[in-house]
């Protein structure tokens, strides 16, 4: 009887190894033959065809439309155009001057402000400072001084709120 081989040697791995590069070169081909087949059907070659027609059909119409662009309403659009380029640069100097007036009309907005905040904080110091000295000392000269100057501050306050 022949000799019984062991689990391990159930198989010729130099005979696999074989039909596995077979099977793989015979798989190869096959896509290669798959993928052209694909690509070299009869109906694209149609349909390239109809794109390419379609393609010059497009131009000859395009160059039609140009033949039959009326060069009179162009020049007459072109004609307006620059017009239209003239009033904006004449406008633009206009806006740039209205542009010049309102940033010094804010200048002067913004320093009437700040004189008035600084009117308003001196104002409400010498108050203070006059209703602490009549706290301290109502009879006093310099009492009735403080009075005046803060009083004629207010005024001067209320003139420039107005």
């Amino acid at each position: 009887m022949a000799e019984k081989k062991g689990v391990g040697h159930a198989y010729n791995v130099d005979f696999l190894n074989v039909v596995f590069a077979a099977s793989s070169l015979f798989l190869f081909l096959s896509v290669i033959w798959m993928v052209w087949d694909d690509f070299d059907r009869e109906w694209k070659n149609t349909q390239r065809r109809f794109a390419q027609l379609e393609y010059q059909v497009t131009q000859a119409q395009r160059e039609q439309a140009v033949r039959s662009v009326d060069r009179n309403k162009i020049a007459q659009l072109e004609a307006q155009r620059k017009q239209a380029e003239q009033n904006i640069a004449a406008n633009r100097k206009k806006v740039d001057e209205l542009q010049d007036q309102l940033k010094d009309a804010d200048n002067k907005v913004f320093r009437a402000t700040l004189d008035y905040n600084y009117m308003k904080a001196t104002y409400d110091q010498d108050r203070y400072d006059f209703e602490t000295t009549r706290e301290a000392d109502p009879k006093s000269s310099a009492t009735a001084k403080k009075q005046k100057i803060a009083e004629d501050e207010a005024k001067r306050l209320a003139a420039m709120g107005e």
